[in-house]
């Protein structure tokens, strides 16, 4: 068990032993509101949570939302130093899901200029892909993602996190095409 000491970030926790192999530092993100992250750092320690970058309460300007989105992936990207960012590929958002796709992409574009000023790559992943790598089913939903990550040995507090740890776990797999 970790003490408080050993977590470097009051809203993260270690999600495998720190034995576990070394590789290059990623950022994984599940794009959204409500973003779920999981890494993996230099020393081949993982790590996963998720944040919220909604305004709650109070009269706030509409674009605070993207401020305090940028602020947290910003914050990531400096905790880690990934050399790659892997993020999920949505490619529809269902029925009456117009406000979703219209956030998705500003997340997405704010994303790729992030990492641009950087020059770290970023590598789309379908969610069929994750989810089917993850599970075995393309399909799975929130529910099965959550139970797979526990059945895994992660502690996810939410459904985005689940899907940031089960992109991490697709990136590690195929990390040898995704750093060039």
């Amino acid at each position: 068990m970790l003490n408080q000491t050993d977590i470097p970030d009051p809203f993260a926790r270690e999600v495998e032993p720190a034995a576990v192999r070394s590789h290059p530092p990623i950022l994984c993100l599940d794009l959204g509101t409500h973003t779920g992250w999981a890494s993996m750092d230099a020393d081949g320690r993982g790590w996963s949570g998720s944040f919220n970058a909604a305004i709650i309460g109070g009269r706030h300007h509409p674009g605070q939302k993207w401020a305090n989105w940028r602020a947290e992936v910003s914050r990531l990207i400096e905790r880690f130093g990934p050399v790659v960012i892997v993020f999920e590929d949505v490619k529809g958002h269902g029925k009456g899901g117009v406000f979703a796709a219209h956030a998705y992409g500003g997340f997405r574009a704010f994303l790729e200029w992030m990492a641009s000023t950087r020059n770290i790559p970023v590598v789309p992943v379908g969610v069929k892909s994750v989810k089917k790598h993850f599970t075995g089913n393309g399909n799975a939903n929130k529910a099965k993602m959550l139970a797979e990550a526990r059945v895994r040995g992660f502690r996810p507090d939410d459904d985005n996190e689940a899907d940031a740890i089960a992109i991490r776990s697709w990136a590690l797999a195929n990390l040898k095409s995704i750093i060039k």
